[in-house]
């Protein structure tokens, strides 16, 4: 329970999108860098209306953010498969 300090965000964030990156580039090759460009933005939209809607977020934001994110993250991983962005 509680906040997790910057430093422990952070490396979640890059460990998660560096598993992302592993998996996906081998499919997509560099678009990968499209998809996760795409998938923080999405996550960081949900994040800021929270912020300016709420003044801060809850772990159902956090789960909001996650849903957008991979949402977005693999609309875009399909678009560039087929040819579509990129």
């Amino acid at each position: 329970a509680g906040t997790p300090d910057r430093v422990a965000a952070w490396r979640s964030a890059g460990i998660g999108a560096g598993l992302a990156a592993l998996f996906l580039i081998g499919h997509i090759g560099l678009g990968v860098v499209i998809v996760l460009a795409l998938a923080a933005v999405a996550a960081a939209l949900v994040l800021l209306l929270a912020e300016r809607r709420f003044g801060g977020h809850t772990g159902d934001v956090l789960g909001a953010a996650q849903q957008a994110a991979e949402t977005v993250a693999l609309l875009a991983t399909a678009s560039i498969a087929a040819g579509g962005i990129a």
